[in-house]
């Protein structure tokens, strides 16, 4: 069916639909079998398929398309709405940042001052967290089991080094406003490229340092937490 180029409006079909050249459908199409493809098709609604989808060319469809079975594309596929797989899907080229949830991408890097223990007085807990790809910090988030009470207490996130920009939408951030066992959420700075980390070279660290000043009560079980978002991929 269908070797030449042809319009359709609707489509119900129990069998196989090879299509080799360009076809245009501007209603419903609903295949309770295979859809083989070697040209184009392009849809203005639904497309749903029960069986395998096997494409050489490009599918455009404008409306939700939805696949029981295999759907492999060696060429092209743009949805207008939802694609719904509920068998394998085939992708011969990788997902890049345009087409994949970032959620999905998302890192998150730890950094434990005394590695979860007692912070000491007058004591400067400081390291690198090391993504090692090109990316953006998304959140930075703070926590103690015991939050320090009294002292100047501080919490920095720098880009870079040690004397890099800062992350936060302040030079530092006190943890003594923390409440016990609760996670609190940094703000960030508004300057987009200090939240830009390098693959390597310069610029490719991040820099997180935690200070106690002279503590009434001491810190413990602190962790800061550094979301990272990967822009390579």
């Amino acid at each position: 069916m269908a070797h030449g180029d042809t319009n359709f409006t609707n489509i119900v079909c129990s069998g196989t639909i090879t299509v080799t050249g360009a076809q245009t459908f501007t209603g419903a199409t609903s295949l309770a079998s295979t859809l083989a493809v070697t040209g184009a098709v392009t849809l203005s609604s639904t497309l749903a398929v029960t069986g395998a989808v096997t494409m050489a060319s490009t599918l455009a469809v404008t409306g939700n398309g939805t696949v029981g079975g295999t759907l492999g594309v060696t060429g092209n596929a743009t949805l207008g709405g939802t694609l719904a797989v509920t068998g394998a899907v085939t992708l011969t080229v990788p997902l890049t940042a345009a087409n994949i949830n970032k959620s999905a991408k998302r890192q998150v890097f730890l950094f434990r001052p005394n590695n979860g223990g007692t912070i000491a007085d007058g004591t400067t807990y400081a390291g690198f967290i090391n993504p090692g790809r090109a990316g953006t910090v998304t959140g930075v988030s703070v926590i103690a089991g015991t939050p320090p009470v009294g002292g100047t207490n501080t919490v920095k996130v720098l880009r870079g080094s040690s004397a890099g920009n800062t992350m936060l939408s302040a030079a530092s951030y006190d943890p003594t406003g923390l409440t016990a066992n609760q996670a609190a959420a940094m703000t960030l700075t508004a300057t987009g490229a200090d939240l830009a980390v390098a693959a390597s070279g310069a610029n490719s660290g991040i820099y997180v340092e935690w200070v106690a000043g002279t503590q009434s009560t001491d810190g413990v079980n602190a962790c800061i937490a550094v979301e990272f978002e990967p822009t390579d991929f």
